[in-house]
């Protein structure tokens, strides 16, 4: 099971890229590694 830490940052992670996708900062596909990168990191644990 993920710790707390880890998901808090993949979390932030995944709330800040969306919102730069919506904002039109960054491309889908650029989106969507940021968030699995975010989810594989090691951060947090």
């Amino acid at each position: 099971m993920e710790d707390t830490g880890r998901q808090a940052y993949a979390a932030a992670v995944t709330a800040q890229t969306e919102a730069n996708l919506t904002n039109g900062f960054i491309l889908p596909a650029d989106a969507q590694a940021t968030i699995r990168e975010a989810q594989a990191s090691g951060v947090g644990r």
